[in-house]
């Protein structure tokens, strides 16, 4: 958890209530073995076009793993941005106020193209750098995504 700690910081937001609470990310991420980041703001018309999608997978996938989850990598240029997009969004997210961990993030996977999803592990390692491709590749298939990253992930271990 400690990677994860370094790499996305402390907390997370969840929505509980329609509010956005902070929650340690000890918390959020505990047992959880495929964690998506999904970089993408509200104003990249392809980011609003594939939220639905990934919201649905999400969905899907859960319903029947309770290791998964996926982390928004806020890239909205204002707080009010960033909120009206994530009431949109099924999933957790860093927090707006976290700019220099959201950059961090952002270069460390050498992000140029919104919206981009990297998969990786609770060790922080990288399962696949092209998640929206794999998505798309699969058509959102919960369980041909799903099967496909935990077969990558247990290479990895």
């Amino acid at each position: 958890m400690k990677k994860l700690e370094l790499l996305l910081g402390e907390s997370l937001i969840r929505k509980e209530n329609n509010k956005n609470i902070i929650n340690p990310i000890s918390k959020l991420l505990e047992n959880k073995k495929i964690i998506a980041l999904f970089f993408s703001k509200y104003q990249c018309q392809e980011c609003v076009r594939f939220l639905p999608i990934l919201n649905q997978l999400y969905n899907n996938i859960n319903e029947k793993h309770d290791d998964f989850e996926i982390i928004n990598i806020p890239m909205n240029p204002s707080h009010e941005d960033f909120e009206m997009y994530y009431k949109k969004m099924n999933f957790i997210s860093i927090p707006f106020e976290q700019r220099q961990i959201r950059i961090d993030i952002k270069k460390k996977y050498s992000v140029s193209k919104l919206p981009s999803v990297i998969f990786i592990n609770n060790n922080g390692e990288t399962i696949s750098m092209l998640g929206k491709m794999l998505i798309s590749n699969l058509n959102a298939n919960a369980d041909k995504v799903y099967d496909l990253l935990n077969k990558c992930n247990k290479d990895l271990e």
